[in-house]
């Protein structure tokens, strides 16, 4: 059974870190780092882009202003809990967040993981969340013959 990814709050007595994961990626991808960073005093929030680390047909509901308003819930979360200055870090369609939010909002620091810096195709973005259905339903114990029909019903994606 596979439950829907949480964000990952860690307080710690330093400053704060916003941790922006990957497309289809969830909060659960930045873990590793949110939990080398708080064992150094760091604040970390890792927050689920909406229809993120849920099922693919959530994620098929989503837009990327959805996507960009999570990542402004994160912003707007940790001035909620007192950071008035945090630290960015995003990874690919997170990074591509964090700059934005940088420059919108400014930040104490900006570290940027496998972010694109050029626009990447639509076939190419089919291609990995056609992926992503495959390996979500591989681990939901569902049939190959049950992904192949449902995979062939929700694809091409407009």
């Amino acid at each position: 059974m596979i439950t829907k990814s949480k964000d990952l709050y860690l307080e710690g007595t330093g400053p704060a870190v916003l941790l922006l994961h990957s497309f289809t990626g969830s909060a659960n991808e930045m873990r590793g780092l949110a939990r080398f960073l708080h064992v150094a005093g760091y604040t970390c929030y890792a927050p689920n882009y909406a229809g993120h680390g849920e099922s693919p047909e959530r994620l098929f509901e989503t837009t990327i202003e959805d996507v960009w308003q999570s990542a402004q819930d994160g912003c707007a979360f940790l001035h909620e809990q007192g950071h008035k200055d945090f630290f960015l870090i995003g990874q690919s369609l997170g990074g591509v967040m964090a700059l934005r939010l940088a420059e919108q909002s400014g930040c104490a620091g900006l570290i940027l993981l496998s972010t694109p810096i050029l626009e990447r195709t639509i076939a190419g973005l089919e291609h990995r969340v056609r992926r992503y259905t495959e390996r979500y339903f591989q681990f939901d114990d569902r049939s190959p013959e049950w992904i192949a029909d449902f995979v062939d019903r929700h694809f091409p994606r407009p």
